[in-house]
């Protein structure tokens, strides 16, 4: 203990000197909301506050493995109460609220609350180090990857902060961007800059292929029900239309085709510029080659479905004008079919561990195109 003592004193003059490196004069915003334990921790416990934070650290693994996650939080604020400018314990406190408890609540409600606590750690922490690139980049994963479309369970997440009026993928960049102005692991952070952008031109996708799968799931039961109309009542016909009109009127504008062609043009250009401002780094230039392949592929799947929609509603405009013959009805359903299947197949395309799934996809779509050139046929024969 005597020794710790004398070790303490000795190391008081260059904490001293941290601290006003770590809090200098000029950085009024970060002085003022100094809190006193931030001055005990940093001047007054000296180099005793190494041994500390260390039993502290080792308390909050034994409460976390004894799933006792409110002293988790209590101690672990303590040590960032001790170590302000350590980002680490904000960035666990942050894992913790974002990730590890919402991981055991049920509802969607409460998750979205707990990770909104996470990022105010986030927040706190970056107040204490406005020049921390990792914190930034902490905050923006953290809001695209538990908030936004990054996995498919975060989807009911989603369309809540969606409807309240939360885009979690501009967030997201803005914070990105702030770690690049940081200036430190500026590379890493290009790098989750078009991460960003991508989910932005996947969110895109994502939602013109569910407005689209809402037309053509209301289209189907339309025809099905010109085939039918016993079996098909008008009150079902105008719920699924209903459905359809709802999506489109939240997320039409963002999934047009327009916007799916911006936030490409957004994507591949900041790219470019991690090109330029990096020669050296040759994944960049692979990265973009990828990207430009990828996207070109699924413009053109877009433009398909896009040629399709038209058709269909070519063909509805003859229904109404009862100008529609069984055969074209016919073909029109095999063709929604089609467009359905190709929806999945788009899904799993690139995904080895289905790739015997794909196939067999891949071989009832190319049944159903042959029906149709076969239904073709056999209408021209009539």
């Amino acid at each position: 203990m005597l020794f710790c003592l004398i070790a303490a004193k000795h190391m008081e003059k260059d904490l001293l000197k941290s601290r006003k490196r770590f809090y200098p004069p000029t950085n009024i915003g970060v002085r003022q909301q100094v809190k006193p334990i931030e001055i005990i921790g940093t001047v007054l416990l000296g180099g005793l506050r190494v041994f500390i934070v260390d039993a502290l650290w080792m308390k909050v693994i034994d409460h976390q493995e004894s799933g006792d996650f409110h002293e988790v939080v209590l101690t672990a604020e303590l040590i960032a109460d001790l170590q302000p400018t350590y980002v680490n314990v904000w960035e666990y406190l942050n894992w913790l609220m974002s990730v590890q408890i919402p991981s055991e609540e049920k509802n969607i409600q409460t998750q979205i609350q707990w990770i909104k606590v996470g990022l105010s750690y986030i927040q706190k922490g970056i107040i204490r180090n406005p020049d921390s690139a990792k914190l930034y980049l902490a905050y923006a994963r953290t809001v695209y990857e538990r908030m936004g479309l990054h996995h498919e369970r975060n989807i009911e997440r989603y369309y809540i902060l969606r409807r309240n009026g939360e885009d979690p993928l501009p967030m997201a960049r803005e914070f990105v961007l702030k770690a690049i102005k940081a200036n430190t692991y500026t590379v890493f952070s290009e790098r989750q800059l078009f991460i960003v952008n991508q989910y932005r031109v996947k969110e895109s996708f994502f939602h013109f292929r569910r407005t689209f799968e809402k037309k053509f799931n209301y289209l189907k039961y339309l025809f099905e029900k010109f085939l039918n109309d016993e079996a098909h009542t008008q009150e079902k016909l105008n719920q699924i239309r209903g459905k359809y009109i709802k999506y489109k009127k939240e997320f039409g504008r963002e999934s047009s085709f327009k916007a799916i062609q911006k936030n490409i043009a957004l994507d591949l250009q900041d790219i470019r510029d991690c090109i330029g401002r990096y020669p050296e780094q040759f994944d960049f230039e692979l990265t973009l080659e990828t990207h430009e392949n990828t996207w070109k592929e699924d413009l053109f799947l877009i433009r398909d479905f896009l040629n399709l929609d038209g058709y269909l509603e070519e063909m509805v405009r003859k229904r109404v004008g009862k100008k529609l013959k069984k055969s074209e009805n016919e073909i029109c359903l095999l063709y929604i079919e089609k467009a359905m299947l190709e929806f999945q197949i788009w899904d799993i395309r690139n995904n080895s561990d289905l790739n015997v799934l794909y196939k067999e996809m891949q071989k009832k779509y190319n049944e159903l195109s042959l029906k149709i050139i076969k239904k073709k046929k056999e209408m021209k024969d009539e």
